[in-house]
């Protein structure tokens, strides 16, 4: 038996059911659904970032591995313009989150969930 496989059983015997614990509370499971309906979002606002901060900041990395401000002089407007996108993409995934573990909550409590705003 490897190193690896014995790993691997005592993980399954010590976290398995720590995490089958976890899984089944439902405050965590809300979170739990909130987080993966709003996975679109999320992966939308973290390019959105990297784009912003990686790229057309003049002292990121991209654009002085590139050399972008002798091609492109004005990346501080072009950076500009997806700070608001970045803003506005990140408040709204926090109020769609809020919503969703609310709505979340009241599904598992079998309440109408449209009134649990």
């Amino acid at each position: 038996m490897g190193l690896m496989t014995s790993f691997e059983r005592g993980m399954e015997r010590f976290l398995v059911p720590v995490a089958i614990k976890l899984n089944s509370q439902k405050h965590v499971a809300a979170v739990r659904d909130g987080f993966v309906f709003t996975f679109p979002i999320i992966m939308a606002s973290s390019l959105i970032i990297l784009i912003n901060f990686a790229i057309l900041s003049p002292d990121g990395f991209i654009a002085g591995l590139l050399h972008l401000n002798s091609v492109f002089p004005n990346l501080e407007k072009a950076q500009a313009i997806f700070t608001p996108v970045m803003n506005g993409s990140v408040n709204i995934m926090s109020i769609m989150i809020a919503f969703l573990v609310a709505r979340n909550m009241a599904i598992s409590y079998e309440q109408d969930d449209l009134y649990a705003d």
